[in-house]
């Protein structure tokens, strides 16, 4: 007898199927025969229905099928006046960050991808699939947490496009930091909203897997570069919870990827095993929702939308693609799909030139402390200098190992740059090993240089020229004539714009000073030297700053500095931002640098091609030089390319106080 009754049970699943041509799986075949009572009753009540409408999708004991419709949805209800306020909030915060962002210059801010990144509308069918732009099967299991799932669907998708890598993000990071709900239910879109509008990254999986229920969020910024920098509705002209229509989500697929969608389950929805679903007919005046989805495709034969759920792969079918269970056909006009639905666009991955800031040192430079960079000991790598200045005027050092500043700090020299003097750094005899000078200005003029032995600077200093940097002039250093010794330059700025020179003899500065240049490095504008060209010789550029952001360069014949200056750049260096130079791209010509030295740590630079710098500039670094740190470029791992270095002074209380850091160029 109960062969019988077990037979008649699988001859009833098999008839009811076949009618409509369409086979249900062996795996729901298996799991219907241990089926509870009241899971095949509701299989038979939809079976019946289905049958009665003549619609094309089946029926089976699915991984859902037994629990309540309120343990595996999760979309908040909320009343439309309470969600026009809250998305209204939401677009403001977007639009200040963007402000925001539109402030930097650098920034590409055509943020939306050129064109479709896969396929067109006009298409008949499309499934992200085919093109890897959709990620694994999720399963929110007994929590309505399936606003975060469909929030990174949209995110992993995106991030695919965009960097061509897969990624597994953290629904429990979101669930538990986002703000944007909790484990009982939330909005997708605030979700996605608040990675957007508070440029924060998500964790990954591995670091933080999913439980479902409440947890603390952790502390700190998570390692992976899972950011979001844009994102919208589908239709911005509707209401956030009305239903978009299909032609303008067929267009967010395209062009973005995944689009996080809102749909309403209902009993028949959670037992769907294949087929073309279709359960009630969406009311698009005032639509409800109570579950998030992710729409990856669709078919127009069917007229169907392709849905990514996140209730694991004992749900759902293949949908003609794979060997993963968890997707839907579902009717366009269908249980309100479409509602809320929005796209994200991940950040693009960017490799720059300098890797991740380190600490090299601690407890260097502090105060008003005057810190400078040279390879003292001449072993090929650069090293640190600071000057106390003051009435102590002592000079110490750290060296290099390649890896980090060694030692606490070692005076090198004392009585050396005192007062409010200008010291500077230089190899002025012309042995391989950097020294020191410092500029009195003033009235005197005076210049005094201590050469290194490779453990110290030796003497007390001697004067190698007098009267040369008078006033409030600007003293710099280079190898003007290319002869191996460095010199000394200075800028009398304001309305003459002289730039005066004097060579190194190896024991003296030579000369009075000879105007190499006039009419260069006008008013308050910050000049530079480094080899533009790579010839060999030291050269001198300008930086106008201020809103033009132009940057002039004066190339050395030997023994002036040619033309009038001529434009290698311009939008390079805004406001006050801070520029230095150095050959951080290794062809033997100095590139430049300019540091925001703002809450955004960015720093951007443009490569010399010899005649000009290259590009609009790009962003080299996105964490080094905050505010009232002062950044450099040195050779600390003696690769022949610049680095980064950044003193934090007392930026930072202890024990951050005087730390160091350096990054290092790839």
């Amino acid at each position: 007898m109960k062969r019988l009754l077990m037979t008649g049970l699988i001859l009833t699943i098999f008839w009811s199927v076949m009618a409509q041509d369409i086979r249900l799986s062996r795996l729901y075949e298996q799991r219907e025969l241990k089926a509870p009572a009241q899971v095949r009753e509701q299989l038979a009540t939809a079976r019946q229905e289905i049958a009665f409408k003549n619609l094309k999708y089946v029926v089976g004991f699915t991984s859902k099928a037994d629990l309540p419709i309120e343990k595996i949805t999760g979309e908040i209800q909320i009343a439309p006046a309470q969600e026009r306020m809250k998305f209204e909030t939401i677009q403001k915060q977007f639009i200040a960050m963007k402000q925001l962002r539109e402030k930097v210059p650098y920034r590409d801010l055509t943020l939306t991808p050129p064109g479709y990144v896969y396929g067109s509308p006009s298409q008949s069918s499309l499934d992200l699939r085919k093109a890897g732009y959709v990620t694994i099967v999720g399963d929110q299991g007994a929590y309505g947490t399936c606003w975060a799932f469909s929030a990174l669907a949209s995110l992993e998708s995106s991030y695919k496009i965009m960097n061509n890598q897969n990624i597994n993000a953290s629904e429990q990071y979101v669930i538990n930091c986002s703000g944007a709900g909790n484990s009982v239910g939330g909005l997708a879109y605030e979700a996605i909203a608040w990675m957007v509008n508070n440029h924060r990254n998500v964790a990954d999986e591995n670091h933080l897997p999913y439980v479902g229920a409440d947890g603390a969020c952790p502390a700190g910024t998570p390692a992976t570069d899972y950011f979001a920098v844009n994102w919208g509705m589908v239709d911005p002209s509707l209401e956030p919870w009305q239903i978009a229509p299909v032609a303008l989500i067929k267009e967010a697929i395209c062009k973005y990827g995944v689009v996080s969608a809102s749909v309403m389950v209902t009993n028949s929805f959670k037992l769907y095993a294949s087929g073309e679903y279709f359960g009630f007919t969406s009311d698009y005046k005032a639509p409800s929702s109570n579950h998030a989805v992710g729409i990856i495709g669709w078919d127009d034969a069917k007229q169907c939308w392709l849905i990514k759920n996140s209730w694991g792969t004992g749900w759902g079918d293949e949908c003609g693609f794979g060997s993963e269970k968890g997707y839907m056909w579902i009717k366009y006009n269908s249980n309100n799909i479409g509602r809320r639905a929005a796209w994200v666009q991940a950040e693009k991955k960017v490799v720059y030139p300098f890797a991740a800031g380190v600490k090299w040192h601690d407890s260097f430079c502090l105060g008003t402390e005057v810190p400078c960079v040279g390879d003292f000991n001449g072993d090929g790598k650069d090293d640190i200098v600071t000057f106390t200045r003051g009435t102590a005027a002592d000079v110490f050092v750290a060296l290099s190992n390649g890896s980090k500043f060694t030692g606490t700090g070692m005076k090198w020299h004392d009585n050396f740059c005192k007062g409010d003097e200008i010291p500077l750094v230089g190899d002025f005899n012309g042995d391989g090993k950097d020294d020191i000078v410092t500029f009195t200005r003033g009235t005197s003029g005076d210049v005094y240089v201590a050469l290194s032995d490779g453990s110290k600077f030796t003497g007390t200093g001697v004067k190698w020229h007098d009267n040369f940097c008078l006033g409030s002039e600007i003293p710099l250093v280079g190898d003007f004539n290319g002869d191996g010794k460095d010199d000394i330059a200075t800028f009398t700025r304001g309305t003459a714009a002289d730039v005066y020179v004097a060579l190194s003899t190896g024991t003296s500065f030579s000369g009075t000073g000879v105007k190499w240049h006039d009419n260069f490095c006008v008013g308050s504008e910050l000049p530079l030297t480094g080899d533009f060209n790579g010839d060999g010789k030291d050269d001198v550029a300008t930086f106008t700053r201020g809103t033009n952001a132009d940057v002039y360069v004066a190339l050395s014949t030997g023994s002036a500095f040619s033309g009038t200056g001529s434009k290698w750049h311009d939008s390079f260096c805004y406001g006050t931002e801070i520029p230095v130079c150095g050959d951080y791209s290794g062809d033997k010509k100095c590139d430049i640098l300019t540091f925001l030295l703002n809450a955004t740590g960015d720093a951007f630079g443009a490569t010399s091609t010899g005649k000009s710098f290259s590009g609009s500039g790009v962003k080299v670094h996105d964490w080094f030089g905050l505010s009232n740190e002062i950044p450099m470029t040195g050779d600390f791992n003696g690769d022949g390319k610049a680095d980064l270095v950044t003193f934090l002074r007392n930026t930072q209380p202890d024990p951050g106080r005087g730390d160091v850091y350096v990054a290092l160029a790839n």
